[in-house]
């Protein structure tokens, strides 16, 4: 089961990377010359009926020149720079103000095209309209509408791109990790067989000794179990974080101490598997019950979970703490819950807090 599962999510990983070699970028030359090509194209066919209808284009040429990189500064300035401001609604007065310098620069150059054709000595060649305000006002608004709307479609089919991508990448990572967990499960598996060989072997000289091989089973299963989606219902893990505690109070003895509250109504929620417990784990294995409470709060509302513990952290610890394994689980409550979730955890003084936030 376990290797028919891998092997599944292993060609799972294999078409999400081929789908990102796809959708991966072009190097950056060959956008340089489709880029190029477009503007040729459209420019090219102004130049071309210049010199077909003009008998002495070269006044209109450097006019129309001026014009043309006028309007492709206006257009990549506003994709690059403005519209990332324009459509973030905690930056939108940054973006107006500077679509605004945009517009301006915009106008400027095009009014320039009139001072370089009176010191060229073109004046007398340029047609009449050109010194019409109106006309410069109304050209320049014309500008100024067509291509923003260039740059807005341009802008957001980046960002549709962009967000493919990344979805695709979250994909591959997602299954990055059920590979590596899939991996382990082989070994993970021997050991829950082991165990409750011992348990029935231990049932014969200890009760206690008995149920608790057979709690640590009943871990050990819990932990190797394929869930669906990566989620579980939150009363099946508190039900495992309490066989946790259990146990571990067994292992530290009497003074070991532990609180655990849950307040509010646990029905119908689904958090990702091993997401609670693993955080309970990280107090024992890093923390000190014997010094101080650990303490575990569960709090729900109809909207939002949050989980919070407290311990004492070892003065002496037996295995030094990377943090890793707390931003892995980071990571994987975003890939399971993608815009759900918060985590933070900090060191004040002796102990060590953690908080978990889930939204429905």
């Amino acid at each position: 089961m376990a290797n028919v599962s891998f092997y599944g999510t292993k060609r799972r990983v294999a078409t999400a990377k081929l789908k990102i070699r796809r959708m991966k970028m072009k190097p950056l030359y060959r956008q340089i010359l489709l880029h190029t090509a477009w503007w040729v194209f459209y420019i090219g066919n102004y130049f071309v009926a210049i010199y077909i209808r003009e008998p002495n284009p070269e006044w209109y040429v450097v006019d129309k020149g001026l014009e043309f990189l006028s309007r492709i500064f206006f257009f990549y300035f506003y994709v690059f720079i403005t519209a990332k401001y324009i459509f973030n609604k905690n930056t939108v007065w940054i973006g107006v103000l500077l679509f605004l310098v945009n517009a301006g620069i915009l106008y400027a150059t095009q009014a320039s095209r009139l001072i370089w054709a009176y010191y060229a000595g073109f004046y007398d060649q340029m047609p009449k309209y050109y010194f019409q305000l109106h006309t410069l006002i109304l050209a320049f608004l014309r500008d100024v509408i067509q291509f923003t709307g260039y740059g807005t479609l341009y802008w957001f089919y980046n960002r549709f791109y962009d967000q493919q991508k990344e979805k695709l990448a979250l994909e591959e990572e997602k299954h990055r990790i059920e590979i590596g967990f899939l991996r382990g499960q082989i070994n993970d598996h021997f050991s829950y067989n082991l165990l409750n060989m011992f348990h029935s072997q231990a049932a014969a000289h200890s009760d206690q000794l008995a149920n608790d091989i057979l709690s640590l089973s009943e871990l050990m299963r819990y932990s190797v179990a394929e869930q669906e989606k990566g989620l579980v219902a939150l009363d099946e893990e508190i039900r495992h974080i309490q066989l946790l505690i259990a146990l571990n109070k067994q292992r530290f003895g009497p003074k070991a101490e532990v609180i655990f509250e849950i307040e509010g109504n646990t029905h119908g929620w689904q958090v990702p598997h091993l997401g609670l417990l693993t955080l309970v784990e990280n107090c024992f294995k890093h923390g000190s019950v014997t010094q101080a409470p650990l303490v575990i709060n569960l709090y729900l509302t109809p909207q939002m979970l949050v989980f919070k513990t407290q311990n004492r952290v070892k003065t002496t610890p037996s295995v030094v703490s990377t943090s890793l394994g707390l931003q892995n689980l980071a990571r994987r409550l975003e890939l399971l819950c993608p815009g759900r979730t918060s985590f933070q955890s900090r060191k004040e003084g002796t102990d060590f807090f953690t908080e978990l936030h889930i939204s429905k």
